[in-house]
Order: C-alpha cells, then structure tokens, then sequence
C-alpha cells in the first residue's frame, strides 16, 4: 500500500470516528437533555405538592387552632380544677371531713354539686373537641394529638370500675352485683357498693353541662351557671346529677377504693393536661404521667383513726394507675413526635 493510500484510509477512519464520536455526542446530549427536563418537571411537580401540602396545613392548622384552641385553654384550666377536687377529697378525708354521716363534707350541697362538676368538666370538654376535630387535624399538630388523647382515656375511666378493681399487685373484691349487694353494702361498702357506671350512664350529666354559646357554637358551662341550673327543679343538670350522686354521696377513699383508684388515675391524666406546654416536647412519654413523690403525698387520705393504714395501701392507686395507663395508652400514644418537613 502506498503511502498515498494509508493518508487516505488514516483520513477516512478519521472521519469515520469523528462521525461515530458526534452520533453518540448528539445522542447522549440528547438523551441528557430529557433527563434534566425529567427531572425538571419531577422537581416541579413534587414542588408544587409540596407548596399544596404546605398551604393546605397552613390552613387547616390555622383553622384548628381557631376552632379549638379555646377549649383547649378551657380542658387546661378544668384539668386542674379536676385535679385538685380530686387531691382535695384525699385532703378533707385526712382531716376526719368525709367520715361517713351527716358531718361528711359531701351532704353540703355546695361541696357535692361542685365535686360533680370538678369531675365531669373535663369530659364536657372532650365531647366539644370531638364536634370539632378530626383525624387530619390530630395529625396536624402532636401536642394537641396527646391532649386529646390523654381527655378522652380520662372520659373512658369512668366505666372501667371493673378493670379498677382487678389491676394492680393487690386486686380488689368487688361485688355490686351480689344477690344481696344492697343489705352487705351497710357493713362492705369497698366490696358491694356500686363504685362506677357505664359510660352510657354517664353521658346525659357530663352532656348537660355544654351550653349554647354565640349562633351555633357551644362551650362547657362555668360553675356558677352549672350550680344555677342545678337550684332549678327539672333542669338537666340537676336531673342528671342526681340520677349518678350516689357515687360521691357518703364518698371516702377508705371505703370507695375502685373509686378512689379510678379518681387517681384521672388525677395522673389532669395534672398533665393543666400543664399542657410539657406535651408539646419531643421527647414527652407515658412515664411522664408518673407522680413526684411531693405530688405522691397529695393522695395520702389516712386521718388519725387510720395509723393502722401503711404506706404502700395509699400509694396502691397510683401503681394501679401506671398500669391502667400504660396498658390503654402505649398502643394509642407514639412516643416520639413525627419529623416536621
């Protein structure tokens, strides 16, 4: 082959490469370009879901927060009122004051009226969020996800007497519904006096205390207004109140112990919901809703007559209620709160 000839093929598979080199180039930049447009429009759309989502959550939390942050405010302020009825009753009952008798705090109709009241405020409360709320709008915001949750169980607790009496190291004998319950009751009150109603049975007095507030709106009502109604002859309140004042009536943690632990258990609840910014941590758990032992102390109902009563048989209904609460709250309540993005 001549020299003439190499420069020519040398020049032809030059050629050759150049094209194949701009083929694959034009190709490649080609296809380079409709994956940048792919991911362009990947990044739009998924862009433009985020800024839906985004406005959707800024609505509906503002919405929320509209709609419910003052009964929020409310179940926070009747949470503690709760609480402390319920740490009062074991206060009053260590000053001899609800010894069984016409000397018992609870026949004064003030103290009784506004006990039922302290006690069933909280769920008034409940039954507004329950208009108002969803489980979208759960999702939305954790701390008020706990609030909720941690009302309603306390709502639940009052027809759980039963599950009261059974739990703990030492289990409870309970017998209401013995053939002759109502004669064993004036000597075993603890054991065959009734200590809780179903939930059924609770409703019409914790439904009577919302009242109608501006157009369609409700609220739970004050206890002045509740008290009101209830020096009313035929009112709801009053009709509904004593149709379940049986169960505070003669009332001492002595002798209504299911009671006394369902009340307890409650107090757990109501102390953390009256101090509702704690829920709003990261990090908030069950084990927060364990008693100091300063509050421990609040529960502690023994007066002199009782020094054969230990320690550990006053302390019995908040052990009772770590395990009442870790057992309906842990599937209920995560424990740790979601990533915002």
């Amino acid at each position: 082959m001549s020299e003439t000839d190499v420069k020519l093929w040398t020049a032809l598979v030059a050629a050759v490469v150049s094209l194949v080199v701009a083929i694959v180039t034009h190709l490649s930049s080609r296809s380079n370009q409709k994956a940048i447009e792919g991911l362009r429009d990947r990044y739009a759309e998924s862009k433009a879901e985020r800024d839906a989502r985004r406005d959707y959550q800024y609505e509906a939390r503002k919405r929320l927060y509209h709609e419910c942050g003052p009964i929020l405010f409310q179940l926070a302020e009747l949470s503690e009122a709760a609480f402390y009825r319920i740490t009062g009753l074991a206060q009053t009952a260590s000053q001899g004051n609800l010894e069984p008798g016409r000397h018992s705090f609870l026949r004064d109709e003030y103290y009784r009226v506004s006990t039922i009241y302290r006690l069933l405020a909280p769920s008034a409360a409940l039954k507004l969020l329950q208009q108002r709320l969803t489980l979208v709008d759960l999702s939305l915001d954790y701390a008020m996800h706990r609030q909720y949750t941690l009302v309603r169980q306390a709502f639940f607790a009052f027809g759980d007497e039963f599950t009261f009496a059974r739990l703990g190291p030492h289990p409870l004998e309970y017998k209401p519904f013995d053939e002759k319950a109502d004669s064993k009751a004036r000597t075993e009150p603890g054991i065959y006096f009734r200590q809780g109603l179903p939930i059924g049975a609770m409703e019409p007095a914790i439904e009577a205390l919302i009242a109608p507030d501006q157009g369609t709106r409700s609220r739970v009502m004050t206890y002045a207004e509740c008290e009101a109604e209830y020096n009313k002859e035929g009112t709801r309140v009053r009709d509904a109140f004593d149709e379940i004042g049986f169960l505070i009536q003669d009332f001492h943690p002595r002798m209504r112990p299911v009671l006394w632990r369902m009340l307890v258990t409650q107090a757990c609840l109501y102390r953390v919901l009256s101090q509702s910014r704690d829920l709003e941590r990261s990090d908030w758990g069950i084990a927060d809703l364990r008693m100091s032992a300063a509050d421990q102390r609040k529960f502690d109902w023994r007066a002199k007559r009782d020094d054969e009563i230990d320690e550990a048989t006053v302390l019995d209904p908040l052990v009772v209620a770590e395990h009442y609460l870790e057992e309906r709250l842990i599937p209920r309540l995560p424990q740790v709160a979601p990533t915002e993005h």
